[in-house]
Order: C-alpha cells, then sequence, then structure tokens
C-alpha cells in the first residue's frame, strides 16, 4: 500500500529529520511527534508552511498525545529514543523507560488505530558483543550482564523489536532496521552526541579529539542520506515486512582512523593529535554489518565515502552556529 499519511515519532532529531524531508519531497504528508529533548524545532523550520507537514510537540510516553498523533495515518516510522553514549552511563533508567514504555506506546497505539504498517529504528547496539564479523542478521545476542548499565539502549532496543515481530503476528506490517553508525549535518554534537559529531566539533574548536581507549575498536559509518534511501526502500518494499535488516556500510575504520582522518579534514593535521583516556566499560572492540540480507530484499548498497561523509558533515558543522 501507498504511503499518504505518516507519522515520524521523533522527526525533530537526527535521523528523524532527514526523513521527514525525503518524505515530504516525495509528496507524502507528515505529522511529527516530538518533545524536543534531543531534537530541534530549527532541524524542520523549512517546513512549518507547507500544508503537508504537521508539527505536534509531544511525548511518546503521553499514550493520548500519541494516539490523537497517530490518528489517520498509515505508516509509523518510530524514531524517537533517547541514544547517545553517554546516556547508557549516567541515565539508564531514562534510556529503558523511554525506549522501552514508549515503544510500548506506539504499537499499542497502531493497534487501536489499525495502522497499515510500523517501520521500527533498532540499532546495531542489540547485537552486544557479537561473535562474528561482518556481522549478520541471525547472529545471536550476547550481552554482558545487567550490571554493565552500557547495554540498557540495546536492551531497549530489542524489548522493541520483540514489539514488533507480536504486532506483525497481530497484522500490523512491521519493519525492523538496525542502524549501523549514521553521521551527518544536524547530528547533536554536544558530549551526548555521537562520536563523529563530537570529535569534529572538537576539532573545529581546536580541541584535541578524546578517544576512549586505544583506538582500535572499530565501527562503520554511514552517511544520512544512505540511511535515509534504505529506510524509505524499507517501506515501500513488501518483501521487508516482518524481517530485520541491517542499515549501514561494510567499510571499517578505527576510532583512531576516524579522529585522524577528521582532524586532516578540518586542516588540523601537524596541529592536533588524539588524547587517548580510559576505555569506557563494556564498550564494543568492533561492529561492521553483513549487509548481505538487505541488498538481496531492498537492493539497497550506500553511496556514499565515508571522506566524500565526512567532508559533507565537516561543512555543515562549520556553517552551523553550534559550533
Amino acid at each position: 500500500m501507498d504511503m499518504k499519511t505518516v507519522l515520524v515519532t521523533g522527526g525533530a532529531g537526527f535521523l528523524g529529520s532527514h526523513l521527514v524531508d525525503r518524505l515530504l519531497a516525495m509528496g507524502i504528508r507528515v505529522r511529527v511527534l516530538d518533545n524536543l529533548f534531543r531534537g530541534s524545532a530549527a532541524n524542520l523550520s523549512k517546513h512549518r508552511e507547507s500544508p503537508d507537514f504537521t508539527f505536534i510537540q509531544g511525548d511518546i510516553l503521553d499514550f493520548p498525545a500519541l494516539l490523537k498523533a497517530a490518528s489517520g495515518v498509515d505508516t509509523v516510522f518510530h524514531m524517537a529514543a533517547i541514544n547517545g553514549t553517554r546516556y547508557f552511563y549516567e541515565q539508564p533508567q531514562e534510556v529503558l523507560k523511554v525506549n522501552s514504555l514508549g515503544t510500548m506506546n506506539v504499537f499499542q497505539a497502531a493497534d487501536e488505530l489499525d495502522v497499515n504498517k510500523v517501520v521500527f529504528a533498532s540499532s546495531s547496539e542489540v547485537y552486544g558483543t557479537p561473535g562474528h564479523f561482518p556481522t549478520s542478521e541471525a547472529e545471536p545476542i550476547n550481552l554482558d550482564p545487567p550490571k554493565e548499565t552500557r547495554w540498557c539502549y540495546a536492551v531497549s532496543k530489542l524489548l522493541g523489536e520483540h514489539l514488533s515481530y507480536a504486532a506483525n503476528k497481530r497484522g500490523i506490517d512491521t519493519i525492523v532496521l538496525r542502524y549501523f553508525n549514521a553521521y551527518g549535518p544536524r547530528l547533536l554534537g554536544t558530549p551526548y552526541g555521537q562520536v563523529v559529531s563530537i570529535f569534529i566539533r572538537d576539532v573545529l574548536k581546536g580541541t584535541p579529539p578524546t578517544i576512549n581507549g586505544h583506538g582500535r575498536q572499530t565501527r562503520s559509518f554511514t552517511y544520512v542520506t544512505d540511511t535515509i534511501e534504505a529506510t524509505i526502500a524499507a517501506a515501500e518494499t513488501e518483501r521487508a515486512v516482518g524481517e530485520v535488516l541491517n542499515i549501514g556500510s561494510q567499510d571499517e575504520v578505527t576510532i583512531l582512523e576516524l579522529a585522524t582522518k577528521i582532524i586532516d579534514l578540518c586542516g588540523q593535521s601537524g596541529t592536533l593529535r588524539p588524547v587517548h583516556v580510559e576505555p569506557l566499560p563494556a564498550d564494543s572492540r568492533r561492529r561492521v554489518p553483513d549487509t548481505t540480507k538487505t541488498e538481496r530484499v531492498l537492493g539497497f548498497r550506500p553511496k556514499v565515502s565515508l571522506t566524500d561523509g565526512l567532508k559533507k558533515t565537516i561543512h555543515w558543522f562549520r556553517e552551523s552556529e553550534t559550533c
């Protein structure tokens, strides 16, 4: 079924706002529900006068507000969540509450309103410490003991996946997307953001990027336009219904290499060098997706290289007031 009117929870955030841009460009009516805890109204300011756009400031924990926002939509893109690694260590209870209870509310609203489809934004974090690389969707989940609060986000997203599968059995078309380190313009640049934006903001301010541990831990970064293209493709592809799909790039880079590349692209080579501090407890040593299934189901492959994506992101940070 074609998308006509959709709800994007967390639509003022990084990924959510880029998704809104794309949906509106496709001629789809879009509603956004966001409490602006991590999102920004400025991310959506260019759509204020659009007759196809509605912004509702509200919380996914407020079920009546969520029910009202989702009334009459055919598809929900559930992007709202508390992420950002620092929150996992400092506010695990809030991460669990918002991501778990909020997602339960989304699926309950979808049930009551007979929403056709829910696309759930999960995360590569759910793999924990996998035993195989690249890591496929069939990899057994391997999380550390609960005392490691690092995994509160992973647990909340894993619960969301179970809720997705349960909703699918009840007749709702659901799709689970495990995102791998999306980055790009609008990424939160505070210490509660993600590593790419934190490094860029520090380097542009003339501050050496801080690496937790030796820096040999790896990640696979995906530029935001590729992430959104895959998200739209999943929503439009019948074969994706009921599936879990890795959304990311198989190009793996160490955190030290990332920091060095950002220093170089910001023109600070020879001036700044990364600073190493104590490693984060339970930090993953590798994170790289097997994208075979995604390529087969969606016909999707990332197009933007890390160098080109970082250049675009650095340009945005140079031009934005956040620097």
